[in-house]
């Protein structure tokens, strides 16, 4: 029989539908239940492409006497992480907090009113590698909710009061240039500098690190920095956490050596990748990075984009044929399709061993040659070994298109969609690719749009016409942030219009009243978590105060509006605080604190319509930390921007003025002159 999750639109939840587990969804019928039968709630939080997630449920979700065991003691609840970010953000707080350790699928039990006594994540269906059976955990926790309440309510209550205490965030410490080459010195500590990135295995992008690593790097002219981030991206384009074939990366590796990743593919991820690998090109000028964000977009484009023109949320790891199977290749493989000769040349160019470098003897895709010194090893031309390269990817990844496909969760979420529209606007800015611009403003007019509720309310998720809950505050401040990049890349007013409503909402609905950081939570559907949470770390996003922060000073610099400016250097000094111990938490704030610390400049462009645009395209170009760019091709139009207003353009001809505050400098006409403004 169906359980209740069948009435869901989210496609995790739909995945469980038909398990013999009694499921309820996450709201009121749930704990009234829970009140009804005194027994404690089993949370389990996953989504659609968790490979562990999909483990679990086919061991335990699946086995008739497992799930009888969970319907006898347990009212249980699943819940789609990438819906309810909010219960999945607390009740991982939680478990990490019980067990040092978090991750997906997540486990919690809690009391009837929600308050967690015990966690994990993954159980196996038996006892192993020193982990308890799931069955074995289950009738543990029955036995103690029934025999010794006492002691699971105290610690349910020791626990909840020590996160309600947590929800005060950090003490803040005064921004000042110091504090951010502490912060960098401590990434740079913590570099893999053989294989780059950050750390050992598993090993993740941490594209929000590497992003402020190349900013600072940029402001502070350290070359380290730079070179960090470019052997960075360099060595994630070269492994398997980069689809060598289609293009977009996985979620992380497994191993230090970016070779075998998870293979999940995360609109997140992706957005914040084509964003750091168009501004890498920018300030090294090395075309592979631009390449990479070419395959990004075209991923993104081509397998990730509804009719609606929004973006969807994820793609799986597994097929029927296992995990990674879509991906993975053997060497008889190779000769079947592509003959033994040319066979011998993709498992040379690609990686592909006799025993493979994944599981079942197949190999993970790589490429770690350049093709000048791989077309010297084999004696070839270079345009012919280009050919027959272009020749070989073309067909296996045709003959990898007949393969079962992994399944794509196409649901809508804000604010990735707000992380992929804000990377596309920026990258079209800098590069004046209308392309992307325009897959950017598709995007935006229909989650800013068709996607609201039916009473205009912006909602955080959307599948299939059905909008989910409301949006929640990394929602409304990506979407924002978004806007004002596309604002920069083509000086609409309605993106200016729409981001500083988005924030006026925000401020109102999230502040705490204190002028300081923002709080995640949103009205009413907050009312059955135990505690408030202030958003400050990162996690596989940017955290909600981060984009906050970097919305806030970008449109309180683009309208004059102090207050707003200020309140972002609230944010980012509850950040700077994290910063101390552990920089690696708070990269997205970071970066936006090498905006704040050296001072904003504004650019002011005025330049005939259809006329000679060098000008504005030197300052859009710019990475800069800290600079906004305003345009105008008329007086008339000045008033859009109060810092555009008086500026003369004598004679019609295109001129820049390079601000800080209500002092300009002299008018400048040459784009170069401009550039180097910029860095002085």
């Amino acid at each position: 029989m169906p359980n209740a999750l069948r009435h869901s639109n989210s496609p995790y939840l739909l995945q469980h539908a038909d398990n013999p587990v009694e499921w309820f969804e996450w709201g009121e019928a749930a704990f009234r239940e829970a009140a009804r039968l005194d027994r404690p709630i089993l949370l389990s939080i996953g989504y659609s492409a968790c490979h562990w997630c999909h483990v679990m449920a086919h061991e335990s979700f699946e086995n008739e006497d497992i799930a009888a065991v969970m319907n006898a003691h347990f009212v249980n609840v699943k819940v789609d992480r990438e819906e309810r970010p909010d219960v999945d953000a607390l009740y991982m707080d939680a478990v990490q907090a019980m067990t040092g350790r978090g991750g997906w699928p997540l486990t919690a039990f809690l009391t009837p009113d929600g308050e967690p006594f015990y966690g994990g994540t993954y159980f196996p269906p038996t006892g192993r590698h020193g982990m308890v059976g799931f069955p074995e955990l289950l009738l543990g926790i029955a036995e103690a909710w029934k025999g010794r309440r006492d002691e699971v309510l105290a610690s349910a209550e020791h626990l909840s009061g020590l996160l309600k205490n947590a929800a005060s965030g950090p003490s803040p410490i005064a921004l000042d240039p110091d504090a951010l080459v502490r912060a960098a010195a401590g990434m740079l500590a913590a570099v893999d500098r053989r294989h780059g990135g950050f750390g050992g295995a598993p090993k993740f992008p941490s594209a929000a690190n590497l992003r402020f690593l190349l900013l600072h790097g940029i402001r502070v002219e350290d070359p380290r920095c730079v070179e960090t981030v470019s052997a960075a991206l360099d060595a994630m384009a070269a492994g398997g956490i980069n689809d060598q074939l289609g293009g977009g990366f996985h979620r992380y590796s497994v191993d230090a050596s970016w070779t075998v990743p998870h293979f999940e593919k995360m609109l997140y991820d992706n957005a914040q990748l084509f964003e750091l690998y168009v501004s890498a090109w920018s300030v090294t000028g090395q075309t592979r990075h631009l390449e990479v964000a070419e395959e990004i977009f075209r991923w993104a484009t081509s397998e990730m984009v509804g009719p609606q023109g929004a973006f969807f949320a994820a793609q799986d790891a597994d097929t029927s044929a296992g995990e990674g199977h879509f991906f993975s290749w053997t060497r008889p493989e190779l000769d079947a399709i592509l003959g033994s000769d040319l066979g011998r040349v993709a498992a040379e160019w690609y990686g592909v061993t006799e025993r493979g470098t994944f599981e079942h003897g197949r190999s993970v895709l790589t490429r770690h040659r350049a093709e000048e010194d791989f077309a010297a090893e084999r004696g070839v031309e270079l345009e012919r070994l280009r050919e027959d390269l272009a020749g070989i990817a073309s067909r296996l990844f045709a003959a990898r298109g007949q393969r079962e496909r992994p399944a794509t969760d196409t649901k809508v979420i804000a604010e990735w969609n707000g992380l992929m529209i804000d990377a596309l606007a920026r990258g079209a800015a800098l590069e004046g690719r209308e392309d992307w611009l325009n897959a950017a403003r598709r995007a935006a007019d229909f989650v800013l749009g068709p996607m609201r509720a039916a009473d205009g309310e912006l909602v955080h998720s959307w599948r299939d016409g059905r909008p989910g809950v409301p949006a929640f505050l990394e929602d409304y401040m990506a979407l924002a942030r978004a806007a004002l990049s596309l604002w920069h890349a083509d000086f609409d007013p309605r993106w200016l219009e729409t981001a500083e409503g988005l924030i006026r909402t925000a401020l109102d609905r999230f502040g705490d009243g204190d002028g300081g950081a923002l709080l995640h939570r949103s009205g009413p559907l907050h009312d059955r978590l135990f505690a408030q949470r202030l958003d400050i770390a990162d996690g596989s996003t940017p955290s909600g105060n981060a984009l906050a922060a970097d919305a806030l000073w970008r449109l309180g610099a683009l309208i004059h509006d102090e207050a707003l400016e200020e309140r972002a250097e609230r944010i980012v000094e509850h950040a700077i605080s994290v910063a101390e111990t552990a920089p690696l938490a708070v990269g997205a704030t970071l970066s936006v604190a090498t905006d704040l610390v050296h001072g904003v400049r504004e650019v002011a462009v005025l330049s005939p319509e259809g006329g000679d645009d060098s000008l504005l395209k030197a300052a859009r170009a710019s990475v800069v930390p800290g600079t906004v760019v305003a345009w105008a091709s008329t007086p008339l139009e000045a008033h859009k921007v109060p810092w555009l207003a008086g500026r003369p353009m004598p004679d019609g001809v295109p001129v820049a003025y390079v601000c800080r505050g209500m002092t300009c400098g002299p008018p400048i006409r040459d784009p170069q002159r401009l550039k180097e403004a910029l860095l002085e």
